[in-house]
């Protein structure tokens, strides 16, 4: 084999090493589950489950959200406010740089949260029960 094949296979095979952790530093939603809720190795687990059900645009949608809320929930603890005020913060200033309507907004979060929790869950987080009540959303799903 010439020697630049040997030397091509290995960049290659160094730049795709390097594609997974790029795209996994990249994630908001994998950092705000960080900074928010767990550990690196539950939060990636989650978020690659939560990837696979909601779908690429939807995933991103939800990350664009998410990156929203964790700032907007830091600058409301900060200040000695509350989570929901946080949230709903968030939704409408989604909806606002978006250019999506509020209140289809305010539609799909809460079900993209709620599978967000479940992926949490089934990940081995220590997320609370309550709404927790479909299970079969990951049904057979490995970690």
């Amino acid at each position: 084999m010439p020697i630049w094949n040997v030397r091509a296979t290995a960049v290659l095979a160094a730049c795709l090493m390097l594609i997974p952790s790029i795209s996994f530093a990249e994630d908001p939603v994998t950092e705000g589950c960080q900074s928010e809720i767990a550990d690196a190795s539950v939060c990636g687990c989650a978020a690659k489950r939560l990837g696979r059900f909601l779908g690429t645009e939807n995933f991103k949608r939800y990350a664009a959200f998410f990156n929203i809320y964790v700032k907007r929930h830091a600058e409301q603890i900060a200040r000695g406010g509350e989570t929901l005020s946080a949230w709903n913060g968030a939704m409408a200033r989604y909806a606002k740089e978006s250019g999506e309507d509020q209140f289809e907004v305010m539609g799909w979060v809460p079900d993209y949260q709620y599978a967000h929790r479940y992926a949490l869950k089934a990940c081995g987080a220590a997320v609370p029960d309550a709404g927790l009540d479909k299970s079969l959303l990951f049904y057979g799903e490995s970690r």
